[in-house]
């Protein structure tokens, strides 16, 4: 699996696997409203990378912004896996890639802090990333839709992690 910078040919397939998620049933009213987000985070420069087999079908992907979290800290917007390839590493493989490229891609390459907002109904997510280093720094009641609370997560990544 090779993880490279998706191309606009790409986007369409990257909303289709949010959409047929949880995630994407919960905070999009439709595919095409998704897919619009795609283009539009696209062509603003955001990086939205995906993860692609040697058959090359699109397994994951991987959204963020470098200077999306107080427009100093790289923001995880989201990070999502086909359902037909979960549990097989794909997500970590693309947790990795943001936590690396983040790191060397910004400003600082000695330390820097990564974001990302989960909402608390994705127990899941919230295991992975608490494995993962992250700490809860916050959250805000219905962010998103009125139903649902976000919990904002913080974690150091230091060059040393990738030595």
């Amino acid at each position: 699996m090779d993880i490279v910078k998706a191309e606009n040919t790409d986007l369409g397939k990257c909303a289709d696997i949010v959409f047929a998620s949880e995630l994407g049933a919960r905070y999009y009213p439709t595919r095409d409203v998704l897919y619009r987000q795609f283009c539009e985070g696209h062509q603003a420069g955001d990086k939205i990378y995906i993860a692609k087999g040697s058959n090359g079908e699109i397994s994951g992907l991987l959204w963020y912004q470098q200077e999306g979290m107080f427009h100093a800290f790289p923001y995880l917007h989201m990070v999502a896996v086909q359902n037909d390839f979960k549990n097989q590493g794909i997500g970590k493989r693309l947790m990795d890639f943001f936590e690396h490229e983040s790191l060397l891609g910004g400003y600082n390459c000695l330390r820097t802090k990564v974001f990302l907002t989960v909402g608390e109904w994705n127990q899941r997510a919230v295991r992975m990333y608490l494995g993962r280093g992250y700490q809860q720094v916050g959250e805000i009641a219905g962010l998103y839709n009125k139903r649902d609370t976000e919990k904002i997560y913080m974690k150091i990544v230091t060059a040393s992690q990738f030595r």
